[in-house]
């Protein structure tokens, strides 16, 4: 990413084109998400996507980084998987849930898991975010360890 911005109006405008590009992948695909597309939707010159973002890369990158920081969010369910008190099945079924519950409500969250998959760059993005997901299963599973 280029600039991080200061004041408000920027803000949002960054926020706009992410969630622009959310819609895209979530709509069409990778194909559709380029930057003259974006702008275009967003209702903005392209040079506002580009005073944030160098191509369409650094945007995939920043959607990766924003996933990542999400399916994180997922951790403090993961007590009731180590909570003992909880049968098993229930444990489970409840965080299968709640991830399935995600990706319904999160526009766009299954188009950039997939595109995550396509790009090394963005791949090491998620594998190190299933490092920290796994690491903090693991930990909760411990409890039910004897």
């Amino acid at each position: 990413m280029r600039a991080q911005p200061k004041q408000q109006r920027a803000r949002e405008t960054m926020e706009r084109v992410l969630q622009t590009a959310l819609e895209l992948l979530n709509e069409e695909g990778l194909p559709a998400l380029t930057t003259r597309r974006l702008a275009e939707r967003a209702g903005f010159p392209v040079r506002n996507v580009y005073r944030y973002f160098s191509d369409r890369t650094e945007i995939l990158v920043a959607l990766a980084e924003r996933l990542s920081a999400k399916e994180l969010d997922f951790v403090g369910h993961f007590r009731d998987v180590g909570d003992v008190r909880i049968p098993w099945p229930e444990a489970v079924d409840a965080l299968v849930d709640m991830y399935v519950q995600a990706a319904i409500t999160e526009p766009g969250l299954l188009a950039v898991r997939r595109v995550l998959l396509g790009n090394p760059r963005l791949r090491r993005i998620d594998e190190e975010s299933n490092l920290r997901l796994a690491d903090a299963l693991a930990r909760a599973m411990a409890c039910r360890v004897p």
